[in-house]
């Protein structure tokens, strides 16, 4: 059952790839930057799709990161662009929604290196995974920068954000205080930068960066007060309850993704300077 579960989730992530990879080297009307650029996340993809057979659990974490930037980036396509878009985002929403639900919790029982903590176990992967998708995001829009408008010179502001927030995955990953301090320092930096609107991205993943962020800062609450207060943490008893929430929210994403980007004609809604 396991090894149908990673076959599932790797082929529904290379599904993802391909959609994009035909997408930039078929179309007339996408350069070759474009293209590259379609191709890196093709490959990145393809990666993740082989770390869900790794036994480390970074690699586990790595791979989930990658799906959920894909599932939020695809669905937030979807929703700007109705049905009309090529390639149509609802189908990236669809990969990467099938890819998480396929993997579940599959691989993220297993302890790794300096990462064996003694409580808090969900609380920290959960914020792992957001800040690894945040690092991955901000390098990609570095990227985007450097291939289609490097004149702009965003790159060197979102290259060293997605530094100091890997910096926190680092900190984190080896369960060091640190490590808790930067990635909640690097995540009010990007969010306030999101809210000022001088986080140098389009308005749509402006906002999307300010969601992130907000949910980065709220999740560790918990686990904060009682190392402040010097409380022993309590038993987990919210482990099943965890799951299923993300299951729901997973499901309710691809359905909406779905409508937006295959059903409805026309855009859910629109930013001012998207």
């Amino acid at each position: 059952m396991v090894d149908v579960r990673r076959l599932a989730a790797g082929g529904a992530s290379i599904a993802f790839g391909s959609l994009f990879l035909r997408a930039g080297w078929s179309s007339n009307h996408v350069d070759w930057s474009e293209a590259l650029l379609l191709t890196i996340v093709a490959a990145a993809a393809a990666i993740a799709a082989g770390l869900v057979w790794s036994r480390r659990l970074p690699a586990q974490l790595l791979a989930r990161a990658c799906w959920w930037c894909f599932l939020l980036v695809s669905e937030m396509g979807a929703i700007l662009s109705g049905a009309r878009e090529h390639p149509n985002p609802a189908f990236g929403v669809l990969f990467s929604g099938l890819a998480l639900l396929a993997i579940g919790r599959y691989g993220l029982e297993q302890e790794s290196g300096a990462f064996k903590p003694v409580a808090f176990r969900g609380t920290l992967q959960l914020s792992l995974v957001l800040a690894m998708a945040d690092t991955a995001s901000l390098a990609i829009c570095g990227l985007v920068n450097i291939l289609i408008a490097p004149e702009m010179g965003y790159a060197t502001r979102l290259f060293p954000l997605a530094a100091f927030t890997g910096l926190g995955v680092v900190g984190l990953l080896r369960l060091r205080t640190w490590g808790l301090l930067v990635a909640l320092t690097s995540n009010v930096l990007v969010g306030v930068l999101a809210l000022t609107r001088r986080l140098p991205v389009p308005a749509p993943l402006q906002y999307l960066f300010l969601a992130t962020t907000l949910l980065q800062v709220i999740v560790p609450i918990p686990m904060l007060v009682r190392l402040i207060l010097r409380r022993p943490p309590p038993m987990d008893r919210f482990r099943a309850f965890r799951a299923v929430g993300a299951t729901v929210a997973i499901v309710t994403l691809v359905g909406f993704g779905l409508y937006a980007g295959l059903v409805r004609e026309t855009p859910l809604f629109s930013f001012s300077g998207s």
